[in-house]
């Protein structure tokens, strides 16, 4: 066949540069762990949840009860975290390679997607590399967040369905539970059932459609049962409103930090469309496209499309191989595109995230373990948790939706603020400034009881606070602010 030699030579240099890519972001990330501060808001939630856990405590307490937890997923992630911590204690770094094995475990069940539908290792191979190599995945790689954990779910329940048709319903337990874990994941499981119904299984369908609402009722009504605060945490903490900017933003630097996977995902969305083949991979990016909406919500980030840059893989992975088995001229364009992948990918390296830690963190984080309190109220509450202080509001973001819901006001908050009850209140902006953390009537007490007495430049621990002095007034400025030592 014409070009054969020079398209296998194409995929041989896509597969090698990319699984290269793919092992520098691994090696990269593990040392981008080691960072001793919180990477991430979530972080200090995640971690303070695990702590409960080894203490014998829910992780979904009574929102109305003091000190306040919120825990806005499913408990399969903390409880593995929690396992981890029970070895390693209050520190970020082990509950982080956690993460870090639940992605290389999804780059691996994508690659073994990709050749159950492709017949290419090369493919599989160098798709898998991109994915772990992508910076929308290097970002997030090394974060203790639940999105791979459910994503390393969700992929090999997909495996298992295409691969072991017979065996749907295992497939169907692990969707169930990665929904029962993140409700956002919903692309799985309806890309199952409208294959079901295209490939004419009208019975299978049924039982897929009944089998998983089941399953998910039984999910949710037993933890519902088992705690009272799991109903206000998962269920009422996603109502917060869309910013649809925040969705164009997103795919923006998306698509930026890597615009030849998204426009062969696109090419290949376009034919697929064009040519009515509604296969397993299309469906699943259609579906993750959809899902990736819910990266316009107010508190939501770039970990929402997680899931679609994994599905884009597969569906190129896809297209590609169909390409490839038209042996034309249409297979070298495509063989080609992928060597221009691999090769993006070696060059985009130098722009992998900073491993090294914000310096401003390490005398904040050695001020948080020294000072004789264990009252301090943080924005930053991984500060509290790794420097074994009692965190008395973990998630403040969902415990300000929960407040301006009316289901669990701030009331007690409010009054500890109002009574002076903080020795230190640690912010990440000021307390006149707009806050997704705590609700303006907290900000005004803050800015009535307390004193700004510290600034740093660590993440979320800008601004330090303590009491005001009897007779400071309404917006006292202390006279002798100066950096955290």
């Amino acid at each position: 066949m014409r070009f054969q030699g020079t398209i296998r030579f194409c995929l041989a240099v896509f597969a090698l540069s990319a699984v290269a890519c793919g092992v520098f972001a691994v090696v990269h990330n593990a040392h981008r762990a080691r960072i001793f501060h919180q990477l991430d808001y979530e972080e200090g939630n995640i971690l303070n949840t695990a702590v409960r856990i080894n203490h014998g405590l829910t992780p979904y307490p009574d929102p109305h009860e003091w000190p306040v937890v919120i825990n806005p997923y499913g408990p399969l992630p903390y409880y593995l975290v929690a396992g981890v911590a029970h070895f390693s204690g209050p520190s970020f770094t082990p509950p982080r390679y956690l993460i870090i094995t639940a992605a290389v475990l999804c780059a691996l069940l994508i690659g073994l997607l990709i050749y159950h539908f492709a017949r290419s290792l090369l493919l599989s191979a160098g798709f898998a590399g991109v994915f772990l190599s992508h910076q929308l995945t290097q970002a997030w790689m090394p974060v203790l967040r639940v999105d791979f954990i459910v994503l390393a779910i969700v992929l090999l329940a997909l495996y298992l369905f295409v691969h072991f048709p017979k065996r749907w319903s295992v497939a169907l337990a692990l969707l169930a539970l990665a929904v029962f874990s993140k409700f956002s994941f919903l692309a799985a499981p309806c890309t199952c059932f409208c294959w079901l119904l295209l490939q004419r299984k009208w019975k299978q369908s049924i039982q897929f459609a009944i089998g998983g609402c089941a399953l998910l009722a039984l999910f949710f009504g037993t933890a519902i049962l088992v705690s009272r605060g799991f109903a206000y945490d998962v269920f009422m903490t996603h109502g917060g409103p869309m910013l649809w900017s925040n969705l164009g933003s997103n795919y923006y630097l998306a698509v930026r930090s890597d615009p030849l996977i998204a426009g062969l995902a696109f090419v290949a969305l376009v034919w697929a469309l064009a040519t009515k083949r509604f296969e397993f991979p299309v469906l699943y990016a259609i579906f993750a496209l959809l899902e990736s909406l819910t990266a316009a919500k107010v508190g939501s980030n770039m970990n929402h499309l997680v899931e679609l840059l994994a599905a884009f893989c597969i569906l190129s992975g896809w297209f590609v191989g169909q390409m490839l088995e038209r042996r034309s001229a249409l297979s070298l364009a495509a063989a080609a595109v992928t060597s221009a992948l691999g090769v993006y990918a070696l060059l985009y390296l130098p722009n992998a995230p900073i491993a090294a830690p914000i310096p401003g963190c390490i005398p904040a984080y050695e001020w948080a373990a020294q000072v004789n309190s264990d009252r301090i109220l943080s924005d930053n509450v991984g500060l509290l948790v790794v420097s074994k202080k009692t965190v008395w509001v973990s998630n403040p973001f969902a415990y300000l939706l929960l407040s301006n819901s009316g289901k669990a006001p701030d009331t007690p908050l409010q009054e500890r603020i109002r009574n002076k009850w903080f020795d230190y209140i640690v912010l990440g902006d000021l307390p006149q400034n707009p806050s997704t953390r705590w609700s303006p009537a907290v900000r005004n007490l803050i800015m009535q009881n307390y004193v700004l007495i510290a600034r740093s430049s660590c993440r979320e621990a800008f601004w330090v606070y303590a009491p005001a002095p009897a007779n400071a007034g309404i917006n006292a400025t202390a006279t002798q602010e100066q950096p955290v030592r």
